[in-house]
């Protein structure tokens, strides 16, 4: 990658998009951001939720974040497009150290992930109803106490090793939950853990072919379930 810099058009923007790739990285130690740039502006995606092989059952859970800014070149100044994938501590170290400049000096790339290859549609969403922050929470409770009997942290059986705990949690993840058109149920895990969601707010659902969009408060999360074959 040629030695270029994020520079962002203001501190909130900073202060957003720092928020933003925190809480993904807390949700994915391991995890990796795809940042690209449009006229105007840069947009970084996040996977909460992806598939690690053929038979892993997880959906794809995707999330953005668009800031105003651009992307410079260290050679010439001049604005260059930009799509690259980094290491996410990586880039919330980077955030973390720019200063009154408002530059974040990119870090090197990362191997690539399948879910970076993934680009969710930009129109065609019609709506398919809406549903509350309780309901949601409602499901994300489900799940997460579903995933720790079958792991075994809260007395039940234990799932037979790492690989039969990822599957169990990406069956219930993956789930479609019927009243909210067939959204998989890992959107209301990825919702709360970006802390896209307000107490007692609604969340408006979409859907354009595959995909699913779940609108809430402070952002938006796209969904598609894994294949069947």
């Amino acid at each position: 990658m040629t030695s270029t810099r994020l520079v962002l058009a203001d501190p909130a923007a900073i202060s957003d998009l720092t928020t933003f790739a925190g809480r993904a990285l807390r949700l994915d130690g391991s995890g990796s951001v795809r940042i690209h740039t449009f006229p105007g502006g840069i947009a970084c995606y996040v996977a909460p939720l992806y598939p690690t092989g053929l038979a892993d059952p997880t959906p794809t859970v995707l999330a953005v974040r668009t800031v105003p800014g651009a992307c410079k070149s260290d050679v010439t100044d001049a604005d260059v497009d930009l799509d690259v994938t980094v290491a996410l501590d990586a880039f919330v170290s980077a955030l973390g150290e720019t200063d009154a400049s408002r530059e974040v000096v990119m870090p090197p790339e990362a191997s690539l992930v399948a879910w970076t290859a993934v680009t969710p549609p930009r129109t065609g969403w019609e709506s398919i109803g809406s549903t509350t922050e309780l309901m949601l929470h409602t499901v994300l409770d489900d799940g997460i106490a579903e995933v720790a009997r079958g792991s075994g942290s809260t007395g039940g059986t234990p799932a037979s090793g790492a690989l039969a705990v990822q599957k169990l949690r990406g069956l219930v993840w993956g789930r479609p939950v019927e009243a909210w058109g067939g959204l998989p149920a890992g959107a209301a895990w990825a919702l709360d853990g970006l802390g896209f969601t307000a107490p007692g707010g609604t969340v408006k659902l979409y859907r354009s072919g595959v995909w699913f969009r779940a609108s809430a408060q402070f952002g938006d999360v796209l969904a598609r379930s894994r294949p069947t074959f």
